[in-house]
């Protein structure tokens, strides 16, 4: 496989909504809220619906959860050691809801590896020849600011509770206030 070829691929795709990804294993891209790619792995047995929806987009954000690790912010930040659990399972399901919504895969399918570490061997190509934008939450890496205006919208299409919208707020607040 040329990772030229492989790369140059998931950079022309469209972002394939999360929900809607094959089982199948090979490399991919993920795409923040904007579209741009911000990491680089790959899938092998689990598939690309696994890793990437079931494990990336809802994981634990301390982990190597890409996306709940970039989105771990604001009102959508949680602490999965800290108090306050109730409050924080609100943010940990509006953050889901939020990554499901408006973050996207991009991946290239690879039959023809015969053993996990043939993957690998590719992935590791792809990554030495992305920029470095494109392999920005594959070290580690701050979250961004919490996208304000789409987590209103969400919000307000959710229709959620007086009682959500404060937790919310009161997480927002810890996250603020949390020391780095």
């Amino acid at each position: 496989m040329n990772p030229s070829m492989i790369l140059d691929t998931l950079r022309r795709q469209v972002g394939v909504a999360l929900g809607d990804l094959p089982g199948c294993s090979g490399v991919y891209a993920l795409r923040d809220h904007h579209g741009a790619i911000r990491y680089i792995g790959i899938a092998h047995a689990e598939g690309f619906r696994v890793r990437i929806r079931n494990k990336h987009a809802t994981g634990s954000e301390d982990r190597s959860h890409k996306f709940s690790a970039a989105y771990n912010t604001g009102r959508l930040w949680r602490d999965r050691h800290g108090s306050f659990k109730e409050d924080a399972a609100v943010s940990k399901r509006l953050r889901n809801r939020f990554i499901l919504k408006h973050c996207t895969a991009s991946y290239f399918e690879l039959k023809d590896y015969t053993k996990k570490s043939d993957l690998e061997q590719i992935e590791s190509e792809v990554i030495r020849i992305a920029s470095d934008e494109e392999i920005l939450w594959n070290g580690k890496f701050e979250p961004a600011d919490e996208p304000a205006g789409l987590v209103d919208a969400l919000i307000s299409e959710l229709g959620l509770s007086a009682e959500d919208r404060n937790a919310l707020d009161r997480q927002g607040t810890r996250h603020k206030e949390r020391p780095l």
